[in-house]
């Protein structure tokens, strides 16, 4: 199952190129470590859900394997101010952004040397919020488990997999914190073997 390869990739991760974050290469390592370090942040916050907010795709899944990992339930709005706790009532938030009383995700902060070896375990029950974008009222709150986007990311897989050569690319153009966005930033390139 794909929870158990991205459990691999955390855990045991590869010196291969993951991600690009400010047009520098980032390997499987280094953004495991970063995971690391922020899930032992994440693991202090005395809340069960907390909002993960971030424009850059590193950043952002950073924040969302760091917080899944220390057992956390997800908030992803699809937007960002200052009152977007109160807005949301949770209090907890790993951004980029600069906000008091946070998180702030920042990988030139982070060692990404190997020290931590504390394995990380994804959990496919893990509850994300994602919100409607309020074209029609109010934006509305929508749970999914991890699980069932794991299955959408298989169908959409198989979906494209006529179409997929090697070194696949892919063009992502919705905001990282909306569902599509988490499928077609990570979810379908990762499993498709692309480079994020």
């Amino acid at each position: 199952p794909m929870i158990n390869r991205i459990n691999q990739l955390l855990n045991e991760p590869g010196s291969a190129v993951a991600f690009y974050y400010k047009d520098k290469p980032v390997t499987q390592k280094e953004f495991a470590s970063c995971v690391k370090t922020y899930a032992a942040q994440a693991a202090d916050i005395p809340g069960k859900k907390v909002v993960l907010y971030s424009d850059d795709t590193f950043c952002f899944f950073v924040g969302f394997f760091a917080l899944m990992a220390a057992g956390k339930e997800l908030i992803l709005p699809t937007y960002y101010n200052d009152n977007l706790p109160e807005e949301l009532d949770c209090p907890d938030i790993f951004t980029d952004k600069a906000h008091n009383g946070t998180v702030i995700i920042d990988y030139e902060g982070v060692s990404t040397d190997e020290s931590c070896d504390v394995p990380l375990l994804l959990s496919a029950e893990t509850c994300i919020y994602f919100y409607t974008s309020g074209s029609t009222g109010t934006p509305k709150k929508i749970g999914k488990r991890f699980q069932n986007m794991l299955d959408e990311t298989v169908w959409l897989s198989e979906l494209l997999e006529g179409a997929l050569e090697k070194d696949p690319v892919f063009l992502a153009t919705v905001n990282v914190n909306h569902m599509y966005g988490i499928f077609y930033h990570f979810l379908v390139p990762y499993s498709n073997g692309a480079v994020i």
